[in-house]
């Protein structure tokens, strides 16, 4: 007679499903409602990709038993929770809430790949010992778990690289002629001077290569057709920021959305489209470059020529 022997334990199954459960409620929830300042789309389409992502979180959930071994870890994921706790009691509009949960997604993501590997471990030992009452009542196939695996990768591979608009109101997404024309800046614009552009944009303009960018602080350069109602904003609006001596322009702001974020962690959106867009082939804006990608996307750097605003300055001078 073989001998038997015991084998670690695996991950909960009844916690994996309720965790997994759950989590899938409260996205529908957050989705169709909103909650405080969690922001998510309506589409059901992205409610649908975010089922894998729920899925390893639950799988995360489960297998955080077996990182009682690697205290790092176990930091790790103490280390963003209290981090959210804080942000959810303060209402902080540094760190958002919702930018916690691809953080978790991190560590959770390393939790879950611990237990999924026990999974494999005990089921495809030559001689293990079952326990007395298997999950649910019944055993898992041992031909199904390679197939839930390679579908959990293969979505999340999909999920992994969405369009580049994000969803109904606004992208977040990087085109290849952004990247050039951000490049393009790097080599050879100063970085003395603010660049006007949008969130996304001015973030990574801001946070790669330094530039200082409007963001929020200038709103009538996009929405108003009369220079002398945003010269101040050219200007430097009160000293928040350098004078404007760029702005940078891509078809999502003009085709889609332009987004700023102001009074709270998403902001208001403000629209511009392509008559005010057409502003900025007279002066005092010069366009400098326009790229364009095969995908049909383009982007445009502009310089700002400050001279051409001292009539208008010199006449409310006078008023």
């Amino acid at each position: 007679m073989k001998k038997k022997h015991r084998v670690e334990p695996t991950i909960s199954y009844p916690l994996f499903v309720a965790s997994t459960v759950l989590m899938g409620v409260a996205l529908v929830i957050i989705g169709a409602y909103g909650m405080g300042p969690i922001n998510l789309s309506r589409n059901p389409k992205y409610l649908l990709l975010s089922i894998p992502t729920v899925v390893i979180m639950g799988l995360g959930v489960a297998g955080v038993k077996h990182m009682k071994r690697h205290p790092t870890l176990l930091g790790w994921m103490g280390a963003i929770l209290l981090s959210l706790l804080l942000t959810g009691l303060t209402w902080s509009r540094t760190l958002f809430p919702e930018r916690h949960m691809e953080y978790l997604v991190e560590v959770l993501s390393i939790s879950s790949a611990m237990g999924v590997w026990s999974v494999i471990k005990v089921y495809y030992q030559k001689e293990v010992q079952r326990p007395r009452t298997p999950p649910f009542g019944k055993r898992c196939p041992r031909r199904g778990l390679p197939v839930i695996i390679t579908l959990l990768i293969v979505s999340s591979g999909f999920i992994s690289s969405p369009d580049i608009i994000g969803d109904d109101e606004f992208s977040e997404g990087i085109s290849v002629a952004d990247f050039l024309a951000v490049q393009y800046m790097a080599g050879n614009l100063s970085k003395n001077y603010t660049v006007a552009t949008d969130h996304r944009l001015g973030t990574l303009l801001n946070t790669t290569y330094g530039f200082p960018c409007t963001f929020e602080r200038a709103r009538e350069i996009w929405v108003s057709d009369n220079l002398s109602k945003y010269l101040y904003e050219l200007e430097g609006n009160n000293s928040q920021y350098p004078p404007i001596g760029y702005v940078l322009i891509d078809d999502v702001m003009v085709n889609d959305s332009l987004v700023l974020v102001d009074n709270g962690p998403h902001g208001a959106v403000v629209v511009i489209d392509m008559w005010e867009h057409e502003k900025f082939s007279g002066e005092p804006f010069v366009l400098l470059e326009r790229f364009e990608s095969p995908d049909g996307h383009w982007a445009e750097v502009y310089a700002v020529n400050l001279t051409a605003t001292y009539p208008i300055r010199d006449r409310e001078c006078q008023l």
